[in-house]
């Protein structure tokens, strides 16, 4: 999905990172 500036934003499985949800943003 996209947030904030047009950021691309993916979130991580919960389970691929020890239970913690990650958020990776990616701005072209």
């Amino acid at each position: 999905r996209y947030g904030a500036g047009g950021a691309k934003i993916a979130f991580l499985h919960p389970k691929s990172t020890n239970g913690v949800l990650i958020e990776l943003c990616q701005r072209d």
